[in-house]
C-alpha cells in the first residue's frame, strides 16, 4: 500500500514537472517571438495591411489588398482591437501556441523538440512569414496522422491554402505510398508551372515568385547538402521507417527537389526548402523511442542547422 502511495506521489510529481516545464518553454518562446518579432523583415508589409483593413469592414479590406482569405480575415478581426505591432505578435502567437499544442501531444521528447522548432522555424515563420506559420501549423498535423485517405489530404491542404498557398504541398504526403511516381510527377509540374501561372488569372499572384531570378540559391549550401544526405540516406532505410517518418522523409526529399528545379528562382526555392526541413524532425521524433543509423544522421544534421540558425539569431539581436 504504501509502495502504491509512493509510486502515485512520484507520477504526480513527474507531471507537475512537466507541466511546470512546458509553461516555462512557452513562455521564453512568447518572449522570443516578441524580442525577435520587432527585427521582422515582413513587419513593414503587415503594417501596411493593417492601415487597409483597421476601422473598415471586410469586404472593402478585402478589396484594397487580396491576401489568402483565412489569414487575411484573422487579422482583420485583430486589426479591430489591437494595434498593428499587437496584431502582428499575436498573430504570430497563436501559431506558436497550436504548434506547442501539436508537437506535445505526438513528438517524442516534445520539449526537446519544440525548443528546436524555435530555434529553427520561429525567426523565418511565426516571427516573420506569419501567413505561412499559419499553414505550417496544418501542414505539422497532417504530418502527425496515419491516415492514407485523399480525401483527408485534399481537406487539409483546402484548409492550409486559407491562411497561405504554401499549404498546397500537403498533398504530396499522400504520394507517400507511391514516392517514385511522385516525385516524377514533381519533376514534369516543375517544367509546366510557369504555364500554368501564366493561363490562369486566380494563380497571377505567384508571378513574382518566378519574376526576376537571382540565381543566390546554391547547390553548395550547407543546409541544402544536409538535406540532400537525409535524402539519400532515407531511401537506403526507406523499409525501416515507420509510416509517419516515411511521411517526413518525402516531405524532406520534395523539399530537396524544388531546390534543385527552381534553383534560379531562389524565392521558390529557399521557402520550399525551408518549409520541407519539418520533415527531418519527424524522421527525428517519431517511430520508437531509440538510436537508428538513420535518427543518428538526422539529429546531426538538425543539430547544425540549429547550431546555424543560433549564431545567426543572435547576430540578429545583439
Amino acid at each position: 500500500m504504501i509502495l502504491k502511495d509512493l509510486n502515485t506521489k512520484t507520477i504526480i510529481m513527474d507531471k507537475l514537472l512537466i507541466l511546470y516545464l512546458s509553461i516555462i518553454v512557452l513562455l521564453f518562446a512568447a518572449w522570443f517571438l516578441y524580442q525577435y518579432g520587432i527585427y521582422s523583415h515582413d513587419y513593414g508589409e503587415y503594417e501596411k495591411i493593417w492601415h487597409y483593413t483597421n476601422g473598415v469592414s471586410f469586404s472593402d479590406a478585402y478589396l484594397n489588398a487580396r491576401y489568402e482569405i483565412g489569414s487575411y480575415f484573422l487579422f482583420w478581426n485583430l486589426s479591430q482591437v489591437t494595434s498593428a505591432a499587437q496584431t502582428f505578435y499575436i498573430f504570430g502567437l497563436i501559431s506558436l501556441s497550436s504548434k506547442f499544442y501539436l508537437i506535445k501531444r505526438n513528438y517524442n521528447y516534445p520539449l526537446v523538440s519544440f525548443s528546436l522548432y524555435m530555434i529553427i522555424f520561429v525567426p523565418i515563420l511565426d516571427a516573420n512569414q506569419i501567413r505561412a506559420a499559419l499553414a505550417m501549423t496544418i501542414l505539422m498535423y497532417s504530418l502527425c496522422i496515419k491516415s492514407n485517405n485523399i480525401f483527408t489530404y485534399l481537406v487539409l491542404a483546402g484548409i492550409a491554402v486559407l491562411f497561405h498557398f504554401s499549404g498546397i504541398i500537403i498533398l504530396i504526403l499522400y504520394l507517400v505510398r507511391f514516392p517514385l511516381l511522385g516525385l516524377i510527377g514533381l519533376i514534369v509540374f516543375s517544367f509546366s508551372v510557369q504555364i500554368l501561372i501564366s493561363s490562369f488569372n486566380y494563380l497571377a499572384f505567384a508571378e513574382y515568385w518566378l519574376a526576376s531570378p537571382s540565381g543566390k540559391a546554391n547547390l553548395t549550401s550547407s543546409i541544402f547538402i544536409l538535406q540532400a544526405g537525409i535524402f539519400f540516406v532515407s531511401i537506403y532505410f526507406w523499409k525501416k521507417l515507420s509510416y509517419l517518418q516515411q511521411k517526413g522523409a518525402y516531405l524532406n526529399a520534395f523539399g530537396v527537389l524544388i531546390y534543385v528545379l527552381f534553383i534560379d528562382y531562389d524565392i521558390v526555392a529557399h521557402r520550399i526548402r525551408e518549409l520541407s526541413q519539418i520533415g527531418i524532425m519527424s524522421i527525428l521524433f517519431f517511430g520508437e523511442k531509440k538510436w537508428t543509423y538513420i535518427k543518428l544522421f538526422s539529429a546531426l544534421c538538425i543539430s547544425y542547422i540549429a547550431i546555424y540558425n543560433l549564431i545567426y539569431i543572435f547576430g540578429r539581436l545583439a
